[in-house]
């Protein structure tokens, strides 16, 4: 099990915790490692913030709605005892606004963002097409097995 903890920066976050926990447990199953365990936090943060952590850490001085920052292979968390994964950091109003225009729900589009997140904490990535490839049809997947819930 992953435990994950909400860090939120946001006042209008309709979604508990709980929510964010569905996502990594639905990702966990698709990749077949339900007995993962460690740890992973999610800050939720406004368009500011996020800027300014893409500029620092990407080079890019833009919005985006999510960043991943993976921990040191090393890392533990002191309160869980378990490997620390890192962490997802997710834009809200952005996303909002990427579900806007998109035609999603923004629940849909924190799904996305947050197993898409999760899949770079484990060390998947899309630079390479074939990567690309791999890890869209894993998002697609674990979206899918997400409609099955609630």
């Amino acid at each position: 099990m992953i435990k994950v903890s909400i860090i939120k920066r946001v006042k209008k976050n309709p979604y508990s915790k709980i929510f964010f926990q569905e996502i990594i447990a639905a990702s966990l199953k698709v990749l077949k490692k339900p007995f993962l365990k460690g740890s992973l936090t999610i800050l939720i943060v406004n368009p500011k913030e996020i800027r300014e952590l893409n500029k620092e850490f990407r080079g890019l001085n833009k919005v985006t709605d999510v960043l991943t920052f993976p921990a040191e292979e090393k890392t533990r968390s002191f309160s869980f005892r378990e490997k620390y994964l890192g962490e997802i950091v997710v834009c809200l109003p952005q996303a909002r606004k990427h579900a806007k225009m998109y035609g999603y729900s923004l629940k849909e589009e924190l799904r996305l963002i947050v197993s898409h997140g999760f899949l770079h904490l484990l060390g998947y990535t899309h630079k390479e097409k074939g990567k690309k490839d791999k890890m869209k049809l894993l998002e697609d997947k674990i979206l899918q097995a997400l409609k099955k819930t609630k």
